[in-house]
């Protein structure tokens, strides 16, 4: 089972705190961004939203970097591990 996002700030703050994204499909114009589900996607997903998620700043940095690499590239329709793999935790 997958979570699955197509908000690219949502995704980087999932890989910058400890998801994997699995992979992702794109449909038209729009990037669907998929990720192992795990009890904790819906406590991050739920910060997120509330406005209480804290990251260090340059390691979200990367992966919005690594994110926009991803939607913009155009080798194929479905990719997976496509990104930078973020060393850095949530603080």
């Amino acid at each position: 089972m997958t979570y699955s996002c197509k908000d690219y700030n949502l995704a980087a703050y999932l890989i910058v705190s400890g998801c994997s994204m699995t992979g992702f499909t794109r449909v038209d114009n729009l990037t669907i961004f998929e990720f192992a589900q795990s009890d904790r996607i819906a406590d991050l997903v739920s910060q997120y939203y509330s406005l209480k998620a804290t990251v260090n700043p340059l390691t979200f940095g990367n992966a919005l970097r690594s994110i926009r690499t991803i939607i913009h590239s155009e080798k194929s329709k479905n990719h997976a591990n496509n990104y930078v793999q973020q060393s850095g935790q949530g603080s």
